[in-house]
C-alpha cells in the first residue's frame, strides 16, 4: 500500500487557497499575514503533519541573512542611559552587539527611552518607520515593569538584564551566581576567610539574589568563615557610618563590590589615607582596571544576545514567548592587584 506523500509548502496553499509565500510568511509567524489567516494555515499544517525540510530552512536562513545585508534591517537596543551618563556596563553590552549585528547584516542603534516617556505610540511609531524588526533590551540603571511601554508583538525581542521584571522576554545575561562562586573559590585559596559582600538594595533586586546566594553557600560549605553582608538600603543614607559599623561588627578580610569607588572613596576617609586590613575584589573589572575580581564579558553577552535576536528574527518569532529561554554567559576571574591574605595581614600589623 502506498504512502501519501508528504505535505510541501506548495499543497499547503493549494488546500488553503492562497500562495506558497503566505504559507511560508504564515508559518513563520510573520505579521503580514492576518492573525486569522496565520492561525488556519499553521492549524493546517499541523493536520496534515507538515515537517520543514532542514536543508531547504538552512538555504533560505542564508538567502533572508544575504537580503538583510542588501536592505540593512535594522535592530534597535533600548536604554534608560543618555550617552554622556551610560555605564562602562552597558556600553560593553551595546558594543558587542554592534559589532555582532555588522557581521549577521544589520544595522544597529540605540534609542533612549526617557525620550519617550509618556509616549508609547510615537515609540513605536519611530521604530517601525525605521524598517525596526529587533529589540534589544539593555540593562536599565531601576528595574521596571515594562508591559505598557510599546506593542511587543510587533517585534523580535531579547533582554540582556533581569531588569526588565515584565513582560518575561528572552535573555541572555551574565551567569551571576557561579561567577560568584568562582570569585569566592579564588579567594579562599588565596587565604581570605572572611569574605564581605557590599552591595545596594536594588543591586541585589536586579541581580536576583544570585550574589548573597552564591556567598551563603560558599561560607556555608567552602570552608568559609560567615559574613553578613552589608545591603544597602534604597534611597538617602549615611553609607561611610552604615560602613564603619559593618566592618566593627563582621571583620571581613576581603570585600567584594560592584561600587569600588564609593567603598574606596569611604574607607580613604575612614582610615585617613592608611591601607585598610582588608583587599577589594570586584563582581565585573570592566575594562582597563588594575583590579582583581571577575570579568562578566559584556561584549560577549551583547555578540550572543544579537545572534539569538537575529535567529528570531528569521523565523518569525515576535511578541511575549510562551516559554522563555535564559541564556548564562560564563565569567573568567582576573587576578588583576589582588594580594593574597598573608600581604594584608602582614600590612595590617605594621
Amino acid at each position: 500500500m502506498c504512502s501519501s506523500p508528504a505535505p510541501t509548502m506548495r499543497s499547503l496553499a493549494k488546500e488553503a487557497g492562497v500562495t506558497s509565500m503566505t504559507v511560508s510568511l504564515a508559518l513563520r509567524n510573520n505579521p503580514k499575514i492576518s492573525v486569522a489567516t496565520r492561525k488556519r494555515i499553521q492549524r493546517l499544517a499541523k493536520k496534515r503533519g507538515y515537517k520543514p525540510d532542514p536543508t531547504v530552512s538552512r538555504l533560505m536562513s542564508h538567502l533572508r541573512v544575504q537580503r538583510s545585508h542588501r536592505l540593512q534591517a535594522m535592530i534597535c537596543g533600548l536604554t534608560d542611559q543618555d550617552r554622556l551618563r551610560r555605564t562602562e556596563w552597558v556600553g560593553r553590552i551595546a558594543e558587542g552587539a554592534r559589532a555582532r549585528a555588522a557581521e549577521l547584516g544589520f544595522g544597529f542603534n540605540l534609542i533612549n527611552l526617557a525620550d519617550y516617556i509618556g509616549s508609547p505610540d510615537r515609540l513605536e511609531r519611530v521604530l517601525l518607520s525605521r524598517g525596526v524588526e529587533g529589540l534589544l533590551l539593555l540593562p536599565l540603571r531601576i528595574p521596571m515593569v515594562c508591559d505598557d511601554v510599546l506593542a511587543w508583538n510587533k517585534f523580535s525581542v531579547v533582554s540582556t538584564s533581569h531588569s526588565v521584571i515584565s513582560p518575561e522576554f528572552c535573555r541572555v545575561v551574565s551567569d551571576q551566581f557561579n561567577n560568584m562562586m568562582l570569585l569566592c573559590r579564588e579567594l579562599t585559596i588565596r587565604g581570605y576567610r572572611r569574605i564581605g559582600l557590599d552591595i545596594t538594595h536594588e543591586m541585589e533586586q536586579r541581580v536576583r539574589h544570585n550574589f548573597t546566594a552564591a556567598l551563603a553557600w560558599h561560607n556555608a560549605y567552602g570552608g568559609t568563615e560567615t559574613v553578613h553582608p552589608l545591603v544597602t538600603p534604597p534611597g538617602n543614607f549615611d553609607y561611610r557610618g552604615l560602613l564603619v559599623n559593618w566592618l566593627e561588627r563582621e571583620k571581613p578580610d576581603v570585600i567584594i563590590t560592584p561600587y569600588i569607588d564609593r567603598l574606596q572613596e569611604a574607607v580613604s576617609r575612614i582610615y585617613r589615607g592608611e591601607p585598610p586590613p582588608f583587599a577589594y575584589a570586584l563582581v565585573d573589572v570592566g575594562q582597563n582596571r588594575p583590579d582583581g575580581g571577575i570579568d562578566e564579558r559584556g561584549d560577549c553577552i551583547g555578540r550572543t544576545a544579537m545572534e539569538l535576536l537575529s535567529g528570531m528574527i528569521l523565523r518569525g518569532e515576535r511578541g511575549v514567548p510562551e516559554v522563555t529561554k535564559n541564556m548564562l554567559i560564563q565569567g573568567s576571574f582576573v587576578p588583576g592587584a589582588l594580594a593574597c591574605f598573608s600581604e594584608i595581614a602582614g600590612r595590617s600589623t605594621r
